[in-house]
This record gives structure tokens, sequence and C-alpha cells, in this order.
């Protein structure tokens, strides 16, 4: 795979995830796949992803879980971010990284720093 739409199909759909989710996925999807990188803009779409996570009505076991394998697995990116500032790259790993736990087991997503307010408060403290 290597568009977002095959991606999104399949780590999205289905898991009865909110519809919300799918432009924001988009915005940071589109973006890492632009040449060059707006850094700022790539923080700013972040940031709304992980506020969106954030909020009560969206902070569910489907939401978090599917953001963390889009951006775990990697078939689906025709471009990584190993060409983006480390901060920025290990911010999407961390991303994919245990934010599926946020919901099922809180604890351990806050031990990895893979909350949406601690992925959402490091994403604002990213130098552009």
């Amino acid at each position: 795979m290597t568009n977002f739409h095959e991606g999104y199909s399949k780590f999205c759909r289905g898991w009865h995830v909110s519809g919300e989710l799918r432009p924001l996925l988009a915005r940071v999807y589109n973006l890492i796949h632009t040449s060059p990188v707006d850094l700022h803009a790539l923080k700013e779409a972040v940031v709304s992803l992980m506020s969106f996570l954030c909020e009560a009505a969206n902070r569910t076991d489907a939401n978090c879980r599917a953001v963390d394998l889009f951006f775990m697995i990697d078939d689906h990116w025709s471009v990584r971010w190993g060409n983006l500032p480390h901060d920025f790259g290990g911010l999407l790993d961390d991303i994919g990284g245990a934010l599926h736990d946020t919901v099922s087991a809180p604890a351990i997503a806050e031990d990895f720093a893979s909350t949406p307010e601690q992925l959402r408060d490091r994403a604002k403290r990213l130098a552009v």
C-alpha cells in the first residue's frame, strides 16, 4: 500500500472510529508526503490530531488503536519520516507505540509517555 485511502481502510474501517478522525489523519499523512515538508503545518496537524483524542467523546479505544496502528505499520507510507528532524520523527514513531493502551491500559500508555495529552504536549514543544 502506498496511499492514505488504503492505509485508512486497513486500519480504521470497521473499528467504529469517529468520522472526524479521517481528515485529521489525512492532513498529517499528506503533509509528510509533500516536499519540502511544512514543519509548522505538520506540528499543528499533529497537535490537532492528538487534541481530538484528548476530548472525552473522542478518547475511545477504537480511535486510539486506529491512530496507533496507522502510524505503527509502515506498509501504507510511501514516504517515512526519516527525512524529518529527529524530534518530529521520534514523536511520529511514538504515536505508533503505546497510544493503543490509552483506554484499555492507561497506566501503560502513561508510563511510555503515549497518552494523547502527553503526545499533544510534546508536539506543542516541537521547534519549527
